[in-house]
């Protein structure tokens, strides 16, 4: 990427991030029942994989992550970006396939939930080569559909 960097997420970026994010991305994590978007994203630093992707004045444009499941091999794949990823979408677009090799060096399958309201996340997961399956209410979101999403590793990792 030109002028973004990805770097490894620290608290301080997360801190300095969660009040920026995109209300998109809030009303995601309203609909998981999180009222404090700081919460879910310092929860997302005892993952797997953790990184944010920053501007060239150091500021954090998007954070993401893999967590890891009770079940051996399976992680759930989180992004939440700032506003400023509209600015930067191009560079991170062109980028961005080459951040999951690596996670599949952890994981065979990775998987979440997305809001169907968040149409950035759900081009960015398809993109990715995610797949969708029917949209449904969640447990805790009576009011919300999400779409459960998937991606499993084509290759063997021995």
């Amino acid at each position: 990427m030109d002028k973004l960097q990805v770097v490894p997420a620290t608290e301080a970026l997360i801190r300095r991030m969660a009040p920026n994010l995109r209300q998109d991305d809030l009303n995601e994590l309203q609909a998981h029942g999180y009222t404090d978007p700081l919460i879910p994203l310092l929860m997302g630093l005892h993952g797997e994989v953790q990184e944010c992707v920053i501007d060239e004045a150091g500021e954090p444009v998007v954070a993401w992550g893999i967590g890891k499941s009770h079940m051996e091999g399976v992680g759930f794949v989180w992004l939440m970006a700032t506003n400023e990823i509209e600015t930067h979408k191009t560079e991170f677009i062109r980028r961005c396939r080459g951040l999951l090799p690596g996670a599949f060096e952890k994981f065979h399958t990775l998987t979440n939930f997305v809001d169907v309201r968040n149409t950035l996340h759900i081009r960015w997961l398809r993109w990715m080569g995610f797949t969708f399956f029917p949209k449904r209410k969640l447990y805790g979101s009576d009011t919300q559909d999400f779409y459960e999403i998937v991606r499993i590793d084509t290759c063997v990792h021995q």
